[in-house]
């Protein structure tokens, strides 16, 4: 069975592509797009989040610094060097839809399906979004704030 586009909104066609990480940041909950946030990982943060016409999307977020394995087979890290690159690493992919386009802002649901934290294995991660700078830069926040506690 052939993947099925997600449903089409105004917003679709400009999301498709890949889109790298400027900064990272947790916002707060009174002002959900400030200039500043805090950082929680390293200004040198990297990121990737894909949107595909198929319907797929794949976002994957590293915090680098962690030392190479002493082993050159993934599987074979030790249960530390394992935990360290687990705490230095968001990754998900799954199906996603644009549910609404508003005033500039539009929802868009990513519905984890293979996940690094188990938690949101079959969670649907919404989104709330918004185009910047000539559709240039896509800017995503949770849609509820999410509590550092």
């Amino acid at each position: 069975m052939s993947p099925q586009p997600p449903e089409l909104h105004t917003m679709l066609p400009q999301l498709l592509g890949a889109w790298t990480l400027e900064s990272y940041t947790f916002l707060l909950a009174s002002n959900p797009f400030p200039e500043t946030g805090i950082n929680p990982w390293s200004t040198a943060s990297k990121g990737l989040i894909i949107y595909s016409p198929t319907g797929y999307m794949s976002v994957q977020l590293l915090n680098p610094g962690q030392p190479h394995y002493a082993s050159p087979v993934p599987s074979t890290g030790t249960e530390a060097e394992r935990a360290e690159s687990a705490k230095r690493y968001i990754a998900y992919t799954g199906r996603f839809n644009v549910e609404t386009d508003g005033a500039g802002e539009f929802m868009i649901v990513h519905e984890a399906e293979v996940t690094l934290f188990p938690n949101w294995v079959g969670t649907r991660q919404r989104r709330v979004g918004r185009l910047e700078d000539g559709g240039r830069k896509l800017v995503l926040r949770p849609e509820e704030p999410v509590s550092l506690n």
